[in-house]
C-alpha cells in the first residue's frame, strides 16, 4: 500500500494526525476537518484516484473508525467555531 514515510506517519492514528495537523495552513486544515467531518459520519471520503474503486478512508485511513475521526475534530473544535465565524 504506502511506504512507511513522514508524510503518510501522520495519517496512523488520530494522535499523529492532530499534532500534524497543527502545523497547517488554516486553509489545508479546514480543507482536511471537512473531509473528516463527513468520514465521522461513516462516508468514504470519497475515490482515492479517479479510476479506482478504493476510497480516501480505505486507502488512507484504513483502521480509523468513525470514532477516531470524531476526535480530531473535537481537538480542532475550536478553530471550526471561528471558522463559522468568518
Amino acid at each position: 500500500m504506502f511506504n512507511d514515510t513522514a508524510r503518510e506517519k501522520w495519517t496512523h492514528s488520530p494522535d499523529a494526525a492532530i499534532d500534524h495537523m497543527k502545523t497547517l495552513s488554516d486553509d489545508r486544515l479546514k480543507d482536511l476537518l471537512v473531509g473528516y467531518s463527513k468520514m465521522a459520519q461513516g462516508e468514504n471520503g470519497g475515490q482515492f484516484e479517479a479510476w479506482s474503486f478504493h476510497t480516501v478512508r480505505s486507502t488512507v485511513y484504513p483502521n480509523w473508525s468513525n470514532e477516531d475521526f470524531q476526535r480530531v475534530l473535537d481537538e480542532f473544535h475550536d478553530f471550526l467555531t471561528l471558522s463559522r465565524d468568518d
